[in-house]
């Protein structure tokens, strides 16, 4: 049975060993399961608003996107920032309800948290892709290795009698 905690995020009843989290945007749905607890968030490239970066964005996460080559770039990394700071929530179990400046994140080879002091915080990995050329896919956890895998809805029903009405 899927329960909710306070804030939203699933869990499964009498269950604390099997960890996992959904999000979902345009066409895609997206989960991520393991044996800790792990956040996920996929979103569509969206135009970078420059309002949002300044209120809730910090530092580093602002320098990457004004690194941007081009008005293309810079929304990707506008939609990347704001996928691992809510894969990051989602993990928390929180939704939004800590301050989204109050942690910042450096996108480099890795990608790196620091609390508002500046200080990295080391004990989660973060992993963050472009898919489809249309959406950034961010997942948060403990577990360093992470797989991808597409599933269609055809592949589902290929093995199956059932009927989606």
């Amino acid at each position: 049975k899927i329960l909710y905690n306070a804030y939203g995020k699933p869990y499964l009843q009498n269950d604390e060993s099997f960890c996992f989290n959904l999000s979902h945007a345009g066409k895609w749905v997206a989960i991520a399961y393991g044996n800790f607890e792990v956040g996920i968030d996929i979103e569509q490239i969206q135009e970078k608003r420059y309002g949002i970066v300044e209120q809730f964005y910090g530092d580093k996460e602002k320098v990457y996107i004004q690194k941007a080559d081009s008005v293309k770039e810079g929304n990707r990394r506008f939609t990347q920032i704001w996928t691992i700071k809510e894969s990051y929530l989602k993990y928390l179990g929180i939704g939004l309800n800590k301050e989204l400046n109050s942690f910042d994140f450096e996108i480099k080879e890795q990608i790196r948290l620091y609390n508002k002091r500046g200080e990295k915080q080391s004990q989660l990995s973060f992993f963050s892709k472009l898919f489809r050329d249309e959406y950034y896919l961010s997942i948060c956890g403990i577990e360093k290795e992470i797989q991808i895998k597409e599933i269609y809805v055809e592949d589902l029903l290929e093995n199956e009698s059932i009927s989606l009405l």
